[in-house]
């Protein structure tokens, strides 16, 4: 079941978002953009404080509490399902209100992954920056190919790659031949 999910996953997400960006109205969109920056600002400022008590409650050290309120900026799965609803069921007003929520919870995806990343890294849970796969010189004919994937199978069906090792490009034709 859990590969089956893993699988379907990604296609149902694509599908899901594809949909719900291509039934917005982008003349409200416009027209909602100072109530989208009012919602927005008032759920983040919702946020910090919410964390920001909770976690005070709860003995986290000051880091922690200056940050926690940014994990939860990109939760935004059933809120478009709940917009969607709106639009359904109040046929009057129901589409304006739903691309209102929806810009919101465009702008949270927008900044949630960021501000997440920043959370983890000042919480002391990941590394700043990941280390580089290969090193690029600074004159074009010395720049090293990067590495090629070879892709194989293991005894259980279980896919490997591995990186060969960096190449120098050929310097003239006769090289490359």
């Amino acid at each position: 079941l859990g590969a089956c999910v893993s699988l379907l996953l990604p296609l149902i997400n694509v599908a899901f978002f594809t949909l719900n960006g291509a039934a917005l109205d982008l003349d409200s969109l416009r027209k909602t953009a100072g109530a989208t920056s009012f919602l927005f600002c008032s759920r983040m400022m919702a946020l910090f404080t919410g964390a920001s008590v909770g976690s005070y409650l709860a003995g986290w050290p000051k880091h922690h509490i200056q940050v926690a309120w940014m994990a939860f900026v990109t939760q935004a799965g059933v809120s478009i399902g709940l917009a969607k609803e709106v639009e359904e069921s109040f046929p009057d007003w129901g589409q304006e209100v739903a691309n209102l929520l929806v810009s919101v919870i465009v702008l949270n995806q927008m900044c949630g992954p960021i501000l997440f990343k920043y959370a983890l890294i000042q919480a002391g849970d990941a590394k700043k920056f990941p280390a580089p796969l290969v090193k690029v010189k600074s004159h074009l004919s010395q720049n090293p190919v990067p590495p090629l994937p070879h892709v194989s199978a293991s005894a259980e069906g279980a896919p490997n790659i591995k990186l060969s090792p960096a190449r120098t490009p050929p310097r003239n034709s006769e090289e490359a031949t």
